[in-house]
Parts: C-alpha cells; structure tokens; sequence
C-alpha cells in the first residue's frame, strides 16, 4: 500500500510538470522571480541609458550628428539595446521637433527601450553635465573668451569637430544610402538646401513626404503584379 501511495505520488508530480500544473505558492513565486527578474533589466538598463548619456555629452563636440559614433559603440556594439538602422531613425525623428538633436534622441532612445522613466532619465544624464558645463563658462566667458589659451584650443578645436562630424556623416550614408533613389534623394536634399537656400524643417518633412509616396506606389506596384499573376 504504500508503494501504491508513493508510486500515486510520484505520477501526480510527475502530471504537474508535464502539464505545467503548479501549487499557488509555486505559481505566485514564480511570478515574484519573473517580475524581479524584469525590474533589474530595467533598472539596469535605465542606469545603462542615463550613465552613457552622461558620459558622451560634455564630451561630444559638433552637433546631435557627433553623438553617433559614441552611441553605436555603447549601445549597438557593446550592449546590443538597439541596431544601426534603428538609430538612423531617431536621429530623423530627432530633426523634426524642436530642440537639440542630442536630447531629443535621449528621450526618443530612453522611451523606445524603457518607457517614460527611461526617457526621463536619460534625457536628464544628457543634460545634466552640458547644463552644468556650460552655467560654469558663462560665469568665467568674459574673462577667459580671449586668452590666448582659449584661442589656441578653439583653433585646432574647430577642424578637429568638422571630422568628426564627417566621420559621422559616413557612417551615416553606409546604412541610410543603400540604393540609386536613395542617392538622389541624398543629392536633391544638398541642391535644396546649398543653392536654393530652403528652410531644413521644410527639407526633412519633403523628405518624409517623397519617402511616404514612394511607399505607398512600390505597395501599390506590389499589389497589382499580385493580381496579374
């Protein structure tokens, strides 16, 4: 009889697990590891979000283009939160609200992987150091503006941020320039904004509108060889 019992036993924990049949108490403690769990990848990842933006801003000089690099390496190499081409987007996005590229790509970046608490923080590590920065030299400005220190830096300072922003740019070409419309796209853009002189607002949302055209008919080109065939 007792055999029969334990043997009874056994088959029903062994139905449990096939079944994925558990106790309350089991079910609930699993739940609780789960969500700890989820909240320390999120709360790591926040930490993640507001230390690089920390980190990157009082020392990315050139504009919300100088950002890409520090960012592909950080968060595309090293910690695989997010690809290139996803990027690329945010910083399109970025273009069209007002504000600085930089913080506006943190708070798009922070949402996109977190929610609102990773758009607030890594909104505020992005400004943070530059807001601190930059209180400190607008008290000191007008002592240090000529010094012949200053000049000195700000002379090799400034081609040194023009590469860097074209290193940038490259980067930037290899994923957003991947075929012949896309180049011509890249090329109306410069003619419009050198020589005809348009507003670059007005570019980005011609840009958006032609992508938006140029999707909608390839759509419609797919659907009536549908048909045909």
């Amino acid at each position: 009889m007792a055999a029969e019992g334990k043997n009874a036993v056994d088959i029903n924990n062994d139905k449990q697990v096939c079944t994925g049949e558990r106790a309350p108490e089991e079910r609930r403690a699993l739940s609780q590891s789960i969500k700890r769990s989820y909240e320390r990848g999120r709360f790591e990842t926040v930490s993640v979000l507001f230390w690089t933006f920390f980190k990157i801003s009082p020392v990315t000089f050139g504009g919300g283009l100088a950002v890409i690099p520090v960012l592909e390496k950080e968060l595309v190499e090293r910690r695989g939160y997010i690809t290139r081409e996803e990027i690329i987007d945010l910083f399109a996005a970025a273009q069209t609200v007002p504000g600085a590229i930089a913080v506006n790509v943190a708070t798009f970046l922070g949402y996109r992987l977190v929610g609102p608490l990773g758009a607030i923080m890594a909104t505020f590590g992005a400004i943070l150091p530059t807001f601190s920065i930059m209180l400190l030299l607008s008290i000191f400005y007008l002592s240090v503006a000529h010094h012949p220190l200053v000049e000195a830096a700000m002379y090799g300072l400034r081609p040194a941020i023009v590469a860097l922003i074209a290193f940038a740019g490259v980067r930037v070409a290899r994923t957003a320039l991947i075929d012949r419309l896309t180049v011509g796209i890249a090329a109306g853009t410069y003619v419009l904004l050198t020589f005809l002189h348009f507003h670059p607002v007005l570019v980005i949302f011609l840009g958006g509108g032609f992508g938006l055209l140029v999707g909608w008919w390839r759509r419609w080109r797919q659907a009536v060889r549908g048909k045909l065939n």
